[in-house]
């Protein structure tokens, strides 16, 4: 159980899956779940990741403005279809990971 890293996830539709969330709290101790029901923005998303070092996304908008604010994040995973949200430069600027299966 890795109890070191902080794990925010974003995405909706995978913090209403039972089998998902389940798994990934087989695996990780400190999960934050976007229940809101709403898709972040603006500083509602940047106050939720503050402090996060890895993060599930869906459909949020990360922007260089958001990934220069996240100076912990080191690993963007991406839930769904499509990298269009994320600025892949920023991320290679700031050496950030990004987890993705087409």
């Amino acid at each position: 159980m890795n109890t070191t890293d902080k794990i925010a996830v974003t995405s909706r539709s995978f913090s209403t899956n039972k089998y998902l969330v389940d798994a990934l709290r087989a695996k990780y101790s400190n999960i934050t779940l976007n229940n809101t029901g709403k898709t972040l923005k603006g500083s509602d998303l940047l106050q939720f990741l503050e402090g996060q070092n890895k993060v599930i996304v869906g459909l949020e908008d990360f922007n260089q403005d958001l990934i220069n604010n996240l100076p912990e994040l080191n690993v963007i995973s991406k839930f769904g279809v499509g990298l269009n949200n994320i600025d892949i430069k920023a991320l290679v600027d700031k050496k950030i990971a990004l987890g993705f299966t087409p």
